[in-house]
Order: C-alpha cells, then sequence, then structure tokens
C-alpha cells in the first residue's frame, strides 16, 4: 500500500463529545503556501480555467457529431481518443483550482505545479497530432476527408488546441509558491 505523501503535513487529535464517543479530526501543520499572483488575477484565472475546461469538453464532443472520415483512420483517431485523458486530468485539476482559497496545502502546491502544465500540454499535443494526421489524409485521400462531419472534427480538434494553447500559457499565472 502507497504510504501518504502528505502525511507529516497534518496532525490527528481525538476528543471525547458529550456521549462518550471519540472523534478524530485532522489538523494541517505543513508549510503555507500562496498563490504568485493577487487575488483579482487569480480570481480571473480561476473563471478562464472553468471555462477553458467546458471549451475542450465541448470542443471534443463537437469533433465527435458527425460521421467523418477521420476518425476511419486509426493514426488520427487514437491520438484523438487519448487526448480525453489528459483533458480529463485537465478538467480535474481546473476543478480543484476553482475551490482553493489562500492560505494554500502542500497538496494544492503539487496538484497545480505538477499536474496543471502536462495536462495542458498533452491536450495541446494530442490535438496536434490528430490535425497533422487529418492534414495527411487529406492529401493522400482528399476526396474521402471532404464532408460536413470532417469540418466539425477539424474544428473540434483545432478548438482543443488552442484550450491547450490557453492553459498551458496560464501555467504562471497559477503557480503556488511557498509563504513568506
Amino acid at each position: 500500500m502507497a504510504k501518504n505523501p502528505y502525511r507529516e503535513d497534518y496532525r490527528l487529535t481525538e476528543h471525547f463529545d458529550e456521549k462518550g464517543r471519540v472523534h478524530t479530526t485532522s489538523e494541517y501543520i505543513g508549510k503555507k503556501y500562496r498563490f504568485s499572483e493577487d487575488a483579482a488575477v487569480i480570481s480571473f484565472e480561476k473563471k478562464k480555467e472553468a471555462l477553458l475546461a467546458a471549451a475542450g469538453w465541448l470542443c471534443f464532443l463537437a469533433a465527435l457529431w458527425q460521421e467523418n472520415a477521420a476518425m476511419h483512420h486509426l493514426y488520427i483517431a487514437l491520438p484523438f481518443a487519448f487526448t480525453a485523458l489528459p483533458l480529463a486530468l485537465y478538467t480535474h485539476t481546473a476543478a480543484v483550482f476553482c475551490g482553493m482559497k489562500e492560505p494554500l496545502e502542500h497538496r494544492h502546491a503539487e496538484r497545480m505545479n505538477h499536474s496543471f502544465p502536462p495536462a495542458a500540454l498533452a491536450v495541446m499535443l494530442f490535438s496536434l497530432f490528430s490535425l497533422a494526421g487529418e492534414l495527411l489524409g487529406y492529401i493522400t485521400e482528399k476526396e474521402q476527408f471532404s464532408t460536413t462531419g470532417d469540418l466539425f472534427f477539424t474544428a473540434g480538434a483545432f478548438g482543443l488546441f488552442l484550450v491547450g494553447v490557453f492553459a498551458f500559457k496560464a501555467r504562471k499565472k497559477v503557480t503556488i509558491v511557498p509563504e513568506g
């Protein structure tokens, strides 16, 4: 069983209630952290990251909305399907980020500084691989890739690429640093 890397950051205390039952509570005693930017910037970034995560899923679903030739080619469909994994991690991290309040704990710093940028970069790269594969397919089999569904796929994959770019650009604004 894996050990909790944050176990040293908490102190457990036990107390008895009026009925004699034991209750255990945890208290954070670890190092305090804060955002690298001021509150107004962080408030804006929280809204932006929530919108980017929603836009990412909208683009992902839009690309699959209609039948298209792109999803019939493994070299396009596989990277696009794998885009869902970092997009899910990015969405989860953005949701946690939206709920963060200062002072922050060690686990928050780890999540934002180590999960957020790689997830955004992976969304960007996987969607870029899908777009490159679709361009290759369009060049080699032009008539097969000229449907409305392929326009939806291209727009969705390009939208995912932009979501990844904007999220990756925001990594410095959402960095968490030690307090003091």
